[in-house]
């Protein structure tokens, strides 16, 4: 049994949580959606590659892409429920501390000289390497993507956090909005579903910006 759904002209992170709502209801063996754009595709392949649903096909016809997406919980005649739609690790590794993250929300850190803010920026980043209790988490976003991209003095550090297993998340959408999508240096290109759900899961959160 196949379901399509629609989720050209949507924004991020609509087709994402038109695909999660699907699978939430159930009742099938192959979920189709159309969306416009590439983004798009990656965001939902993200969230399946997260859930457990393997992506089938990938097709184009001008600007709309169709998405073939298998349902890995159905069953003839049982739709049993969806697992979690994302399996982050919930505990710091050798602890049993909850989950931290950190939210980076500008390029700086405080108001005032911004020179002032790009050094503090870059001294944060680099304490988080040698303090003892890491965060499971970086995420990114509005003007805090620019951390991660080519340029940024804090790339060296990010990629030794990245190495070290920390999950670094870098909002597509704030990329886009910048240009700034092709000088990624670190982390991985996320949406606003992928980052809302890390950010009211499990744990703390601290934000810097």
């Amino acid at each position: 049994m196949k379901k399509s759904i629609n989720g050209a002209g949507l924004a991020c992170p609509q087709p994402v949580i038109k695909v999660k709502q699907a699978f939430d209801e159930g009742g099938f063996s192959l979920l189709e959606i159309q969306v416009d754009n590439q983004a798009a595709v990656e965001n939902v392949t993200r969230f399946c590659e997260n859930s457990g649903h393997a992506i089938l096909s990938v097709t184009q016809d001008g600007e709309i892409r169709t998405l073939t997406i298998e349902n890995e919980n159905y069953s003839e005649g049982d739709t049993p429920p969806p697992e979690p739609a994302f399996r982050f690790a919930e505990l710091k590794q050798g602890t049993g501390e909850e989950p931290l993250n950190v939210f980076i929300n500008a390029e700086t850190i405080g108001q005032g000289d911004p020179r002032l803010g790009t050094k503090l920026m870059e001294a944060f980043v680099y304490s988080l390497t040698e303090i003892d209790r890491r965060p499971n988490n970086i995420l990114m976003m509005n003007g805090g993507v620019k951390v991660a991209v080519e340029g940024s003095p804090c790339i060296d550090n990010l990629k030794e956090l990245e190495e070290s297993g920390i999950a670094i998340y870098v909002c597509g959408a704030c990329l886009d909005f910048y240009g700034l999508k092709e000088n990624l240096a670190v982390g991985k290109v996320s949406n606003m579903y992928e980052i809302a759900s890390i950010l009211t899961g499990r744990g703390n959160t601290v934000t810097v910006g």
